[in-house]
């Protein structure tokens, strides 16, 4: 059944925002059937469970961020290890993706390298494999301007749209 707010005829409440730093993670919401339930003394109590709601979410969020920390980390060991080990650069740059594959979702990654003096880039490596990216083949940069340009900045970008951006892949 659905929960109608009609159910519930609440003749006094308490609402009380459960805030941190300068953020309002939610509200804790006591309601009472009589009118003048609750006294000052009630509402105070509500305060101070609602802090302590606060701390527990902080704590769990901290914790969870933690373990995600480390998880990473030691992805990103991993993926080291398989780099330093490989018996070739290709290998190594596979492993490289293959690493990021587990802290970041994605359904194809490629990596390139640059030969600045022609102007253009060589896809290596492309994670999954069965990507149609020839590999070894030098593309102009000018065929991808927004490549071109994190290069030139020597920046990161992240384009939310590819299809609202002009910019993508002009020549498709």
């Amino acid at each position: 059944p659905v929960w109608q707010p009609s159910e519930y005829r609440y003749r006094s409440w308490i609402g009380i925002p459960l805030v941190t730093r300068d953020r309002v993670l939610g509200c804790l919401s006591i309601g009472g059937f009589a009118p003048n339930r609750f006294d000052a003394g009630a509402l105070q109590l509500a305060r101070t469970f609602a802090d302590q709601v606060v701390i527990a979410v902080e704590n769990a969020d901290l914790f969870t961020s933690e373990q995600r920390r480390r998880l990473h980390a030691e992805q990103l060991q991993q993926a080291s290890y398989r780099m330093v080990t490989s018996q070739d650069l290709d290998s190594a740059l596979l492993a490289m993706l293959e690493g990021l594959s587990h802290s970041v979702a994605f359904d194809r990654a490629h990596l390139a390298m640059i030969d600045h003096a022609m102007g253009t880039w060589t896809f290596r490596t492309t994670y999954p494999d069965s990507s149609p990216v020839p590999l070894n083949h030098a593309f102009p940069l000018t065929a991808f301007p927004l490549a071109a340009r994190v290069i030139a900045d020597q920046s990161p970008l992240r384009v939310p749209d590819t299809d609202a951006d002009p910019g993508w892949m002009p020549e498709r």
